[in-house]
């Protein structure tokens, strides 16, 4: 079942209303389709009742012109909201997308004093939350793992000058080996990809 099909949802408050807005320009094309049709349906027979000759062999002969121009008609409008709408939806993604890729960017490349900041109506703000958390983190473990080199280069600079002085070399030596475990320790926590090979 390694394979199988997930269902992936970011936001669901986001998605449904994306899906609503998208329904309300549809129901709204289909409304203003049959208001337009009844109106020029219900002039045209008005405008045939007071003929005194009808040239039609049916009913249908005299609304399907109707139908056909309202239908083509309020599907361009439609057409035209959803167009519009669209348009809105990608400018509102794409600015806070753009800060978001840029920002991570940054961290990628090395600067974790970044905090990625959107604005209080942009979309994604979850998403930007969860990176800023997985931010302080490695500030944090990065932080710390470079607190421990420098205890292990001052430690090193002390055993130097301690190589006479066994007890000085040993008490040293074994606190290097408790600062080595926990830097194991904090290293532990990454996994890369020598990992997953099983190196």
């Amino acid at each position: 079942m390694k394979n199988r099909r997930r269902q992936y949802v970011t936001d669901r408050k986001y998605q449904w209303r994306t899906v609503l807005e998208v329904a309300s320009i549809c129901a709204a094309g289909l409304l203003v389709n049959l208001t337009l049709f009844n109106y020029l349906s219900y002039r045209k027979l008005e405008a045939l009742r007071w003929k005194s000759h009808i040239q039609a062999d049916t009913i249908a002969d005299i609304v399907t012109p109707q139908l056909v121009y309202t239908g083509v008609l309020s599907a361009g409008i439609t057409l035209l909201a959803l167009l519009f709408f669209f348009l809105y939806l990608m400018r509102r993604t794409a600015g806070p997308l753009f800060r978001l890729k840029r920002d991570v960017e940054k961290a990628a490349m090395g600067d974790l004093s970044v905090n990625i900041y959107l604005r209080r109506d942009d979309d994604f703000k979850d998403v930007a939350r969860e990176c800023n958390r997985a931010i302080e983190t490695l500030r944090n473990s990065f932080s710390l793992l470079k607190e421990r080199f420098q205890f292990i280069g001052r430690t090193l600079d002390i055993l130097e000058y301690a190589k006479d002085r066994r007890e000085v070399a040993a008490q040293k030596s074994d606190l290097l080996k408790e600062t080595l475990d926990l830097l194991r320790a904090e290293t532990g926590k990454f996994k890369g990809r020598a990992d997953e090979k099983g190196y």
